[in-house]
């Protein structure tokens, strides 16, 4: 059986990665999710009502600026030192990306237009990183930013783009690229389409995250990575791809759906496919692969999968509020106004946005103001 789960985790557990086990079994995932959907789109093994089901785990970190957003895609992504760096896959870091950047856009040379590609079509078969991602966030704030950025949605969603450009020109083209990505907690609408498909991993620092990430950077410097792990990394997914072609076709076992009705009071039908993604990606890098891929919940993946469970449930709730609760509760859940704001600006808002995101709390009843101190509404209800 080919494991190609359990060689990347060994590598971040040796390069003391922060956490490691919280947060990188989802990106690991996202490349089993990804293979998958290369071969699915292609052979058409896992369909649903006749159509070809995508499978891609697209991760969006939420953390406050300065907590790692982009860490953990560095360590997949970065040239020469990154997990994948060896490997088969398609891979590139990005900066800032817009959406005619990622979708594609047309340019004028000579008086006569070019069409140049974008980010989802340079890299469709590929795994990319952006580190400032500033359209999608918008996208998951403003219902008219949704209307205006479709293509970037449906990129990411069933992977096929059509964009009407200046004149006749038009971009069509299908795209398998896997999209991981991050912002700073703000309130996200998930009623739009952007959300639903994606993966959230949320970071919201309490006072000993602080300090154990103070630690985990002192303690990181000198230590390097394994190159000749990341040649067996390579080799690993090189067996898994081909390992791929011998599957004919999915289904789940009685696990994965006992897992969706547990927590089906407070999950929509659209939001299974976020798990069923999950549960597929884990499956094909941790299985032997022939036949049929009978995707299974063992006790690791449903502690992976309760996880994800409970942070769309902060996202939900909004993902700027819920670490706003996270601080109250690292202070006894009793703090004056002004300490509140200085520790939300020690998360990178400014004095004006923290003090917005506190009046909003206070006006909807999410927080109280008594005795000159704030405090979460919901547990003073409770008490």
């Amino acid at each position: 059986m080919v494991d190609a789960y359990s060689p990347m985790m060994a590598e971040f557990e040796e390069r003391k990665v922060l956490y490691a086990d919280r947060y990188c079994p989802f990106y690991i995932i996202s490349v089993g999710s990804h293979l998958f959907n290369i071969l699915n789109k292609q052979k058409h093994l896992y369909l649903q009502h006749g159509l070809p089901v995508d499978t891609r785990c697209h991760i969006f970190l939420v953390c406050p600026s300065g907590f790692g957003k982009s860490f953990h895609i560095r360590q997949f992504l970065e040239n020469g030192v990154g997990v994948l760096d060896r490997s088969p896959i398609q891979h590139a870091m990005e900066g800032s990306m817009t959406e005619s950047a990622w979708v594609g856009s047309v340019i004028y040379v000579d008086g006569e237009p070019v069409i140049v590609e974008g980010a989802a079509k340079e890299y469709e078969y590929g795994i990319v990183g952006v580190e400032e991602f500033s359209v999608l966030t918008q996208m998951m704030q403003s219902a008219s930013s949704r209307t205006l950025h479709s293509q970037l949605l449906t990129s990411l969603d069933s992977g096929i783009v059509r964009k009407r450009l200046r004149g006749s020109m038009k971009i069509h083209y299908t795209t398998c690229v896997t999209l991981w990505t991050g912002d700073r907690p703000a309130t996200f609408d998930m009623a739009s389409g952007m959300p639903r498909r994606l993966v959230f991993l949320n970071f919201f620092p309490t006072k000993r995250d602080v300090e154990m990430m103070r630690r985990a950077i002192r303690s990181g410097e000198g230590i390097k990575y394994n190159p000749a792990r990341l040649v067996e990394i390579g080799k690993v997914l090189e067996e898994k791809i081909e390992e791929l072609k011998q599957l004919t076709g999915l289904v789940y076992d009685t696990s994965m759906y006992a897992f969706l009705d547990r927590i089906k009071q407070r999950t929509m039908p659209y939001e299974e496919i976020i798990y069923k993604r999950l549960a597929i990606g884990y499956n094909v890098l941790k299985k032997n692969l022939k036949g049929i891929l009978r995707v299974e919940v063992d006790k690791t993946l449903d502690k992976l999968l309760m996880r994800e469970y409970y942070w769309r449930q902060q996202i939900k709730r909004g993902a700027d509020v819920s670490h706003v609760f996270v601080i109250l509760s690292d202070y006894g859940n009793k703090m004056t106004r002004r300490d509140l704001v200085n520790r939300l600006s020690d998360f990178g808002l400014n004095t004006f946005e923290a003090a917005a995101l506190i009046d909003r709390m206070l006006k909807e009843r999410m927080l109280v103001y008594k005795n000159g101190y704030l405090s979460s509404y919901y547990v003073r209800s409770e008490e």
